[in-house]
């Protein structure tokens, strides 16, 4: 189990930033996808509140349990796979078998060395965190003629899921893109009115029997939410950053006045942004680094070493979209 807590302690440094027995459940009562929310290793850490720490931030550590026993648990920078016996009720773990323990969902196993504590949970990275490409209406076409629209208005937010919200300025309406079809579905209840969609340049085009809304990517403004997308720092933490990535959990909140937010796991640093001399410098330090923005995009780079962010909806942004009916 070394390598496992290690790679937790690797969490704690990156911040400064036996139960009872319990009636036997059945295999496909057990069998799902879980999270990590406690463990002990001896070591007197308290794992579980920097697993809720973490899980504040939208990431959390995976185990995913199969009919078959297999389990595979996703962990910082490896996967450790586990082998479930549901008759005997153990658990093998690095060719150590242990007894486990199942009720109301929270799954426990462990050793005299080492006890972990799951809870069945499916995993999902909230609206909120994840980054979105921003268009605005620019004209519509019928059967090859452009049709003077007035002040129509027109909004998308296309998530990186492939999740569409379209606004007209008054309600909002949820789509499905589709990558490898190039169509888009329509909301429920509207099967069969599936249309396509092609992406040229800056402009996003939907198209049905001859006639095209056409949309060009804008800009949502630079004051707002962003997560963490990219990063390219050469040293040892690789895996870290891709589980950070994945689960949208670097936020960086930026005011009007230039005052930037960063967030991790309860964690906070102030950034201070010059829109001007494009430069940011830490609050604690007075260290400065440049950074460059287009369209949603906010790079933070020193000597080609650096993070990208990109624009998300706040959580308050998220509550407040009213869906058509």
């Amino acid at each position: 189990m070394k390598k496992l807590t290690s790679s937790l302690l690797v969490l704690v440094l990156l911040l400064c930033l036996g139960a009872a027995p319990v009636s036997a459940a059945a295999a496909d009562e057990i069998c799902g996808s879980y999270m990590l929310i406690d463990m002990d290793d001896g070591s007197g850490e308290d794992y579980a509140a920097l697993l809720a720490a973490l899980a504040s931030s939208g990431m959390t550590l995976q185990m995913e349990i199969r009919e078959d026993g297999t389990a595979t648990f996703n962990y910082i920078d490896s996967v450790m796979e586990f082998t479930f016996d549901f008759s005997k009720k153990t658990v093998t773990v690095e060719g150590e078998t242990v007894p486990y323990t199942y009720s109301d969902g929270v799954l426990f196993f462990g050793s005299d060395e080492y006890s972990f504590t799951f809870t069945k949970s499916e995993h999902s990275v909230p609206r909120s965190r994840i980054p979105f490409t921003y268009y605005e209406f620019s004209r519509y076409v019928e059967d090859g003629k452009e049709v003077d629209m007035g002040d129509y208005s027109l909004i998308c937010y296309l998530f990186d899921d492939g999740v569409c919200w379209l606004d007209n300025g008054g309600e909002t309406i949820e789509l499905i893109f589709d990558s490898e079809s190039k169509t888009v579905n329509w909301p429920e209840g509207d099967e069969d009115s599936a249309i396509d969609f092609s992406l040229s340049g800056d402009e996003l085009s939907l198209d049905d029997d001859g006639r095209s809304i056409i949309l060009s990517l804008a800009d949502p403004g630079c004051v707002g939410s962003y997560v963490m997308s990219d990063v390219t720092i050469d040293d040892d933490n690789a895996a870290l950053y891709a589980m950070l990535i994945e689960n949208g959990a670097m936020l960086l909140t930026i005011d009007e006045g230039g005052t930037g937010t960063m967030e991790y796991a309860g964690e906070a640093m102030t950034i201070l942004f010059d829109f001007e001399s494009m430069t940011a410098t830490s609050a604690e330090d007075g260290g400065s680094i440049a950074f460059t923005y287009d369209n949603g995009t906010l790079t933070l780079d020193e000597n080609g070493e650096g993070m990208t962010f990109r624009r998300v909806l706040s959580e308050e942004q998220v509550e407040e979209i009213e869906f058509a009916a």
